[in-house]
């Protein structure tokens, strides 16, 4: 994801959901065709644009509202996992982000 629309998608995140990093999340989540995915696999995906710790809230965010659902954890020091969950919220994150890309070219 470029600096340029990644920025855009913080600044369009943080209106709709009060947090810089969600729709930039959900849009790696979409981008990545992974079903079940980490904060550390974000924040590669992000290509390190994001710290770990406020990829981790936007996943939990994300939770809150049933998009995304929080695996058991096998152990403290173990990665959180979050699978992705049949949602019409997906749809809405890939609308914005083909509206930031068509405005970037």
């Amino acid at each position: 994801m470029s600096p340029e629309t990644f920025a855009a998608l913080c600044a369009r995140s943080r209106e709709l959901h009060g947090h810089k990093y969600v729709l930039p999340v959900a849009v790696w989540i979409g981008e990545s065709g992974n079903e079940i995915v980490t904060a550390g696999e974000a924040l590669i995906g992000l290509g390190g644009q994001a710290d770990r710790t406020r990829i981790l809230e936007a996943l939990m965010k994300m939770a809150a509202f049933d998009v995304l659902t929080e695996l058991p954890r096998a152990g403290y020091n173990l990665p959180r996992y979050f699978q992705r969950n049949s949602h019409p919220y997906w749809d809405v994150v890939e609308t914005y982000a083909d509206d930031i890309r068509r405005a970037r070219r």
